[in-house]
This record gives C-alpha cells, structure tokens and sequence, in this order.
C-alpha cells in the first residue's frame, strides 16, 4: 500500500512531502483544501542504476575496441614503416649509382673534348708554321716543302696523339715517327688507304674538320680507328693532321674514373663497386679482389652472387640482390642490399649497396616512436573515457532522465497550459522554472497546437517558436498523449532545427558552387542555360551563351606544378566574374572549361563583353613566373527559330566554335 506521508507548519502549509504521489497539495485545517494542485514528475531512481550501468558496460567496451584497434595500427603501421623504409632506401642506392653514371656521362664527353682540342690546337701550330714559312720564302715549293720536313723534327705532339702531313702533289704522307733517341719521319704512299682519299675532297672544299680515319700512322703498322683533325693549306696543296687513337683515349678516361669512383663515398659507408661483364673486379670494398676473378663468390645458400647479377642485367638492364658480405672495419658477415647497374659506354658494372641491420636499427628506432606514440594516445583516451564516466555517474544523481535529453521536453495539459519542462526546454522558451506556470502553447508556437492536440493522439509537425527572449527557434515538435499516474496529460518533444536548416543552405550552396574556383559549378550553368531558353521561348528576350578554354593549360600544370595551375584557374574565374555583368553567370564547365551567360544580350554584345575580358587576361602578367595567358572562345545566340533546341544542344554548338578557336590558332573568339 502506497501512503502520502506529509509533513505540515502551524497553518497548514506542507513544507515535506515523500515520493510517491505526485500531487502535492496545500490545505488549512479549517477550510479542507484550500490551494491549487500542480504536477511534478517523479524521479525514476532504477533507470539512473540502469544508465549507469550501461554506461560502464558501453564505457569497458570502447575501451576494449581502443585496445584492440591501438594493436591493429601498431602492427599495420609497424609493417608500413618496414615497406616505407625498405623502398627508400633503395631509391637512396639505385639514385647514387644513377648520378655516378651521369658523372661518368659528364667527364667522358669533358675528356673527349679536351682531346678533341688538343689535336685542334697542335694542327693550327704546325699549320701557322708552315704557312709561316711559306709566306717568308723566297724559294721554290719544293724547297719550301723541303724545309717543312725539317720543322716537322722539331715538333713534339700532345701526349696519345700524332701529326702527320699529306702532300697532295707527290702522294705522299710524312709521318713523325718517334724512336728511342729522337723523331725521324716515314714516307707513307696514301693512296694505299681509301678511306683517307674519301675524304680529300671534303678536306679541300670545307677546309678543316674532323674525321675518323682508319690508317696505319705508327711504327707497328696496327690497323686502329684514330679521330683526326686535318686542315688544307691550298697554297702548298699539303693536308696538315693530327690524330689520337681512340682505344687510347678510352684505356686513359676509364683508368681516370676508375681512380676517382674509388674515391666516392656517401653517408658513413657506402662505396661504389665496379666490375667488367667477365667478372674481373676494377673497384672493390676489399682492395685484394681488385684485379681478379670475383665471378666464383658464393651467398651462405651456395647461390653465385655474381651469376644473379649477370642474370638480372642481361634482362633488364640492372636490378637489386640481397647477399651476405663483410663489412668495412668489422668482424663477420652481413646482410646486404645491393643495386647494380650496366654501364654500356666501358662495358662494365657498377652498383652499391646497404648493409641491412642499418635499416633495421633505424626501423627499430622508429617502430619504438611509434609505440610510445601510441601508448601516450591510448593513456590520454583511457583517461578521457575514465573522466566521462566519473562525470556520468556524478550527473546521475542530480538529473532526470528528462533533463539529460538533447531535445526540449514539456508536459502538457488538454487547455495547453504547460505543467512541466525539462532543461533543454527552457532554453528555447527563454524562462527560468519559477516562470514555468505563465506558459501556454498557444502563445509560444505560431501554429494551433492546442486544436491539433484536441484532434490527433500525435502530432508531429514543424513550426518556429517565438521565445520570450525575442528569438524565433524553427523547431520540430512530437506530441503524443500519455499516462502519468492514471491521468491522461500530453508529452511534447521539441527539437531545435536551427543547425540543421542551417546546413540545408549550407549544402544548398555547395551543391551549386565550384570548390576550387569559388564560382558556380557545371550544374548550376547548365541549368541557367535551360532557363534562358525557356526565358527567350516566352517572352522573345535574346540571349547569348560563351564557352572559354585557357589556351596551353596543360603546359603550365607540366611546367609549374598542379597548385600553381590551381592558381590560374581561380584567377581565370575571378577575373571573368569582375568584368561581367551583375545579370551574367558564369560557371566552371569543366577542367579549364568556363560557360558564360549573358541572358538578354544577342551575340555581338557578347562577343564586346568576351572580347574585352580576353584583352584584360591577355595583358596581364603573372611576375613570379614571367607568363602571360590567352584563351580561346566561342558564342552562340539563343535562336528563337530552333525553339526545340535543348541545352545540351546549344553546348555542343558553342563547344564545337570553340574547338573551331584553337584549331585557327588559338587566343580567338569564334561566333
């Protein structure tokens, strides 16, 4: 059985009262009850247990996913890092062997030309002597000739290289010819060699030049490719030249190269090997394989190091190894990561390598960041779970279930006079508690409610709450009849809107406006299209559509960087959309596609407008990059003959003028 226990003053006021009925009431012990009854809603003590009970329950469990997923990034992560730094550190290796072998590019053409010059130089020498000679002599050609022999002696080529002189009239080639003690000079019959007759005659009308001559030129009559460099001296009818042998040259640059690779390192210690395709090592870590067969070295699994190598550059060219190798200044084997290339100018095979337990220490390094990482994240979000629940659990014992709820709550009777309304409720209505009893919905909502409430059970309906603060709230209100100790009293949620009408308007506007350039977006132009030929079928209004393309815009995205192509295009839209007029649209069509509406305007207006903003792009200049823009264009009028034209219709025809632009050379307006 249920008692109302009440406790009373001297005259009759209840100043306590126990939780079992909820109507409390004042009364004076002469006139039975003498004040009015109101509603208070009763705690429900076993859902607080219930809530808080689920919340420790939901708080565990979240913590457990915490956990759990803190594990599955830490071991996904843990793997990345491992590809992630594995990958670069074979870019790292494959990138220096890659700038040795532009190096190596670099100092061949620098030493070739160096020689190149070289037998240039000693060619103008002689030859100024020569003709020297023959401008002072009062002799003979003959005797002239005569006395060159004699210079000749006198002449010490440029090391690897020779000179020689071909007298035209007799035949005949003097050649210097260096012995032990001094240099004599040989008579050779050219005629024997015709690939130096092939070129007599280009010697002669060119006058000079360089040449690949196979010829014997010393004293071992060996059949060499030289380069040479021959001048006419027509006066004389003689051919001065001057060679260098060509497998000199290379045997000179790669011993030069083979010194200076030696020489390279980068980082701590990495170094560069080379070996020849037969296996003979030419710049090695351990100075006593250089010279020798390297070809027999084996890997721990007896797997041929060298014989992988070979494989993966007759197939493709390069490729990576894994193998065990010493390690400079340190005792045992080690595994290594090797890149390795072909280096076809001197047939050889260059490559570098690094040492894998410096991946892993680094790997270690980072994976222990990033557990520590993770802890300090897991502690953090415990301790916000563990600060909520507390929070939780302490609000419990001070609030309703009601007065927890995001939504206002009001209970209600059938006149509308509100009885009751939690936290959130008088946060829109703009009242304090103790104002609770002055409200009626019919004087705060500006739909009926009261009549909808006589008719239905539920409504549920959208309507603006004018609060007594002066605010006008869009709200949705659920209304529904219920019991409260047996009497029948109405249940009102409202929910403020504010936010999300709000947002309505915000993806409204988003869904119509370009992200990038800040102007319309193709949906929002095609559908002006639409409505200016609906406008021009009705009332005969002319009406221009453009159609503008930047002119080369995927040079500059190539040339500066996607960003920076960005940049032009919010410039291309931002000066279009200042230089039309207030009653144009302009929208991005696409890429650095840009439509144009000029409603009320036929195609010459346009085409002034267009023209003129095509001058403004086309004069400006962006400093930082020193580049000027154009575009191309075209415009079409809305014809009120072909009223069953369609907007996709009108957009074909103004694409295929502006194609029409670019094809006649771009920075144009076709109409």
């Amino acid at each position: 059985m249920k008692v109302l226990i009440c406790i009373f003053d001297k005259i009759g006021n209840i100043i306590g009262i126990n939780r079992y009925y909820d109507i409390i009431l004042t009364v004076d012990f002469t006139g039975g009850i003498k004040m009015r009854t109101f509603l208070r809603v009763k705690p429900l003590s076993y859902i607080r247990e219930i809530i808080s009970l689920l919340i420790i329950i939901i708080s565990l469990a979240i913590t457990i996913f915490i956990v759990t997923m803190s594990y599955n990034r830490y071991e996904s992560d843990s793997k990345k890092i491992r590809e992630q730094y594995y990958s670069y550190h074979k870019r790292i290796i494959k990138n220096e062997v890659q700038n040795i072998c532009r190096y190596m590019d670099y100092y061949i053409s620098k030493s070739e030309e160096i020689y190149m010059e070289d037998i240039k130089q000693q060619v103008y020498t002689i030859y100024d002597i020569i003709a020297n000679e023959h401008i002072n002599a009062k002799n003979s050609r003959q005797d002239v000739k005569n006395k060159i022999s004699s210079i000749l002696d006198n002449v010490t080529p440029y090391p690897l290289t020779s000179y020689f002189l071909v007298e035209l009239d007799s035949d005949r080639m003097i050649i210097p010819r260096a012995n032990s003690s001094n240099i004599d000079l040989g008579i050779l019959e050219f005629q024997n060699y015709s690939e130096f007759n092939n070129i007599i005659d280009q010697v002669q009308e060119k006058g000079e030049g360089f040449y690949n001559i196979n010829c014997i030129l010393d004293d071992n009559n060996d059949d060499n490719y030289k380069l040479s460099f021959v001048k006419y001296l027509e006066p004389l009818n003689v051919i001065i030249g001057s060679s260098v042998n060509t497998k000199d040259i290379d045997g000179v640059i790669k011993k030069e190269l083979l010194e200076r690779i030696r020489s390279f390192t980068y980082d701590i210690d990495g170094y560069f090997y080379v070996t020849n395709k037969e296996g003979k090592a030419l710049v090695f870590s351990n100075k006593d394989y250089v010279g020798k067969d390297i070809s027999n070295l084996k890997d721990d699994d007896g797997s041929s190091i060298y014989d992988e190598i070979i494989t993966d550059v007759d197939r493709n060219g390069e490729g990576y190894i894994e193998y065990n190798w010493t390690k400079p200044e340190a005792d045992g084997m080690f595994s290594k990561l090797s890149y390795f290339r072909t280096y076809d100018k001197c047939d050889w095979i260059i490559g570098t390598g690094v040492y894998e337990n410096v991946i892993e220490e680094n790997i270690l390094a980072l994976e222990s960041d990033l557990k520590n990482e993770i802890r300090s994240n897991l502690f953090r979000v415990l301790l916000v779970i563990g600060l909520l629940i507390f929070i939780l659990l302490l609000f419990q014992f001070y609030s309703t279930i009601t007065e927890l709820s995001v939504d206002g709550i009001m209970i209600i009777d059938s006149m509308g006079q509100v009885l009751d309304v939690n936290r959130k409720g008088l946060e829109l209505i703009g009242i304090t508690r103790r104002n609770i009893n002055d409200i009626n919905v019919n004087d705060i909502f500006r739909d009926d409610i009261s009549t909808k409430m006589g008719i239905k059970k539920h409504v549920n309906i959208e309507s603006v709450l004018d609060n007594r603060k002066g605010k006008e709230i869009p709200v949705e209100i659920h209304i529904k009849l219920g019991k409260i100790r047996k009497r029948e009293y109405y249940i009102a949620y409202l929910r403020d809107l504010t936010k999300r009408i709000s947002y309505e308007k915000k993806l409204e506007e988003l869904a119509l406006v370009d992200e990038l350039t800040g102007i319309h977006n193709r949906r929002f132009i095609i559908n002006e299209v639409k409505s200016v030929i609906n406008d021009q079928k009705e009332n005969k209004k002319p009406a221009s559509i453009a159609m503008i393309d930047l002119d080369l815009f995927k040079n500059i995205n190539d040339t500066y960087g996607h960003t920076y192509g960005d940049e032009i295009l919010k410039y291309l839209a931002n000066t279009i959309k200042d230089n039309i007029r207030e009653m144009d649209y302009i929208g991005r069509y696409g890429g650095e596609e840009f439509i144009i509406v000029f409603p009320g305007t036929n195609i010459k207006s346009a085409y002034v407008i267009l023209n003129r903003i095509k001058n403004i792009i086309k004069n400006h200049t962006f400093e930082e990059k020193k580049l000027k823009l154009s575009f191309s264009a075209g415009i079409v009028e809305i014809n009120r003959t072909d009223v069953h034209n369609s907007a996709s219709d009108y957009i074909k025809k103004v694409d295929k003028l502006l194609y029409k632009a670019k094809e006649n050379g771009r920075d144009r307006i076709e109409i």
